[in-house]
């Protein structure tokens, strides 16, 4: 039997083909860090502050040399709702690089979130989730969901009531994604979801803040891609 083929007179090995495809069929894990864009937003189907990048952004962007909102965080507003609620709404992150083909994803994705809690040292602040979904968005801005709502939820919800910011919270969620795939003129976007309460509406400093410090890898996804293959 051969090992090679003709055609249009160039000579084929069939080995060198058949082991290039299976390399191709196994997704390889990229990993992605959750970074601001800073001083230049992104624009896409709307404008983003947050990005996805395969580096962490330099520690002096922006020139600043002490951690910065939207530059290193998300923060709340102060929370008063005693039962649990969204404090952090919707925030996402977009990967702005551009792609020559079409991308597959297929596996499991891992992701990691760092938070921090405070209270106004009367009343008591609560960490209770946190939800991501992943999206593969076009540029009217509709989305198709990769994966939707995965949920980490505490056993015992975090809680702080002195008046300032408690140690950081680790959390990491698994989700297997299903075979799909993300035209080369989508993006992909992360959305991140927090939920919390406090002890009592009177409370007047306590707050939730989700991390992607310049420089750090904090807050991260990784994901399975295979790229410039079809299913």
């Amino acid at each position: 039997m051969k090992d090679y083929f003709e055609l249009d007179g160039i000579f084929y090995d069939l080995n060198q083909l058949l082991t290039t495809r299976l390399r191709a069929s196994f997704p390889h894990r990229v990993l992605l860090y959750l970074q601001s864009f800073a001083s230049e937003a992104y624009s896409f189907d709307q404008s983003y502050a947050l990005g996805l990048f395969r580096s962490p952004q330099p520690t002096n962007l922006d020139t600043h040399s002490t951690e910065q909102a939207d530059l290193d965080y998300k923060e709340s507003a102060n929370i008063t709702a005693t039962s649990e609620t969204e404090v952090l709404q919707d925030i996402e992150f977009i990967l702005s690089e551009p792609r020559l083909h079409d991308t597959i994803l297929e596996g499991l994705c891992d992701i990691g979130l760092q938070l921090r809690i405070r209270a106004d040292g009367t009343y008591t602040t609560y960490l209770s989730k946190v939800r991501v979904s992943l999206y593969s968005r076009d540029q009217t801005g509709t989305d198709t969901a990769l994966f939707e709502n995965k949920t980490y939820t505490f056993d015992t919800p975090v809680s702080h009531s002195a008046n300032s910011w408690d140690d950081m919270v680790a959390i990491k969620l698994h989700e297997n994604i299903a075979r799909a795939v993300v035209p080369a003129d989508n993006r992909l976007v992360l959305r991140v979801e927090v939920f919390g309460y406090v002890s009592s509406a009177s409370a007047t400093n306590n707050k939730v803040r989700l991390y992607f410090s310049r420089g750090s890898a904090e807050s991260y996804i990784l994901l399975p891609i295979i790229e410039g293959f079809s299913p």
